[in-house]
């Protein structure tokens, strides 16, 4: 019997092992399940496919509506174009086939014309968030492939900082699934006609910023969406807010004075015509791990930091900023003041 015990003891533990590894694994899946259930209804779902010669209307924005009923998915897509007379649910070898045989075949998904002139077809779909193959009949039966998600991904909020010269793009990290990365527009207009040429693609949905040089004077227009990489096809959010960034210049205050005194050090810098300052101090003098104070009066010309060790080198650097609609210019640093504090 005690055999037997310390046998049956093993046998739940590695079953306890065993289904803890598959509810880690679980936990850990970055794209939904091919096998959503949904209740009946109507819904909308994105929709991405493989070919330029097969879209998805502009007006659509990627999307479709859909009917979910006893547990089956029929999507409403509506084509761009008026090229393809019908849809099969199979290859285009398949469907040619199928045509020679029976061209009148029901298993063939006819176009239907809408209220917009659009070319529209019902199609089944099996599972989200996988590729689904069909074929379309244009001159001849071609290959087409399609992926339906029912997550949509909301805009992501876009804004900025300038200092010399240098635009930091920066938005909101994306949280829905399947987000691979950006894509960032620039341009000179704000009909985005004269684009800037910058690298538009920005990888990894936490990376949320990117670096633009600017041309003093010129205004900047900029606008970013999230890429969704759906079984290996390629879908994208609406537009974010656009951005105007004008690159003005932001004169640079001069630290005027940094006086020690016991566990502080009190700064004082020359006013200019700002929203405000930031302060920073560190321990050294490349300013690595430095604390930022921020003043948001132009008034304030001083301004004292508590809290410092004795016998410590403290070094001190301001600049000023301007806040604008979206987002906020800085000055370059000052030159930078060091003291020991007493």
């Amino acid at each position: 019997m005690k055999h037997l015990r310390q046998f049956l003891c093993i046998i739940m533990c590695l079953v306890m092992i065993f289904t803890t590894g598959i509810t880690a694994f679980a936990d850990t899946e970055a794209v939904p399940s091919g096998e959503t259930v949904l209740e009946d209804g109507t819904y909308t779902f994105g929709v991405v496919t493989n070919s330029k010669m097969f879209k998805i209307t502009a007006e659509d924005n990627g999307t479709c509506q859909a009917v979910v009923k006893d547990g089956k998915i029929t999507a409403t897509i509506r084509l761009s174009g008026d090229g393809y007379s019908k849809l099969y649910m199979g290859s285009a070898e398949e469907a040619a086939a199928l045509e020679a045989k029976d061209k009148n075949s029901s298993e063939f998904i006819p176009y239907k014309t809408d209220a917009d002139g659009k070319y529209t077809y019902e199609v089944p779909v099996e599972s989200l968030y996988k590729t689904i193959k069909l074929s379309a009949r244009g001159s001849r039966w071609f290959d087409r492939e399609m992926v339906f998600y029912n997550v949509l991904p909301e805009p992501v909020k876009a804004s900025y900082t300038i200092q010399t010269d240098t635009l930091s793009f920066k938005w909101t990290k994306a949280s829905e699934p399947c987000v691979s990365g950006y894509e960032v527009a620039c341009a000179y207009d704000a009909d985005f006609t004269d684009p800037v040429p910058i690298d538009s693609i920005v990888n990894g949905q936490g990376t949320t910023s990117t670096k633009i040089y600017l041309e003093k004077g010129d205004t900047y227009y900029l606008k970013v969406r999230s890429i969704l990489t759906i079984d290996g096809l390629q879908a994208y959010s609406d537009w974010s807010n656009v951005v105007t960034a004008k690159n003005i210049t932001v004169s640079k205050p001069k630290l005027s004075s940094v006086t020690a005194g016991a566990s502080k050090a009190a700064v004082k810098w020359t006013k200019k015509s700002v929203t405000g300052y930031e302060i920073q101090y560190a321990t050294s003098s490349s300013f690595k791990s430095a604390k930022t104070v921020k003043i948001s009066k132009s008034s304030t010309v001083s301004r004292t930091i508590k809290n410092l060790k004795k016998g410590k080198t403290y070094y001190f650097r301001i600049r000023a900023y301007k806040n604008t609609a979206d987002g906020v210019c800085y000055s370059a640093w000052s030159a930078k003041k060091s003291v020991k504090i007493k």
